[in-house]
């Protein structure tokens, strides 16, 4: 496991690996607060900058995480979106006022029961009684 090193200070313009908002206690446990975490690239790793955007009560916005970035299967790091633009994408999500409960819901249970129907209909998984010839 990597340490990730905190950073102080970030640019617009830097490469953004992600941005996210959560809801945490603070350190006193007095509170829960908004925070906002943007993984920068610096060097050939990670650094991370968090910054208290304030009272959990002052947001009516779900948290979110927006991906800016992937590591590919060899490991590389591929970065699309700078860190304005996650900012802005960020701004818009925290802005925007949609009930998630209207939302429609995946039943997971049912969707992988008819992907085990299909499997079974098609023969994938099943045991060979005897030889092919």
């Amino acid at each position: 496991m990597k340490i990730i090193p905190a950073t102080l200070w970030i640019s617009d313009d830097e490469p953004c690996f992600a941005l996210t908002e959560i809801n945490r206690n603070t350190p006193d446990g007095k509170d829960i607060r908004r925070y906002q975490t943007i993984r920068v690239i610096r060097g050939d790793w990670f650094a991370d900058s968090e910054r208290d955007l304030g009272s959990r009560k002052n947001f009516a916005a779900e948290t979110f995480s927006i991906p800016g970035g992937v590591i590919t299967d060899n490991e590389k790091i591929e970065i699309y979106h700078s860190v304005g633009e996650l900012k802005d994408i960020a701004d818009d999500l925290r802005n925007s006022q949609t009930d998630r409960s209207e939302l429609p819901v995946a039943d997971m249970a049912t969707m992988y029961q008819e992907i085990q129907d299909t499997k079974k209909d098609r023969g994938v998984n099943k045991w060979m009684s005897k030889p092919l010839l």
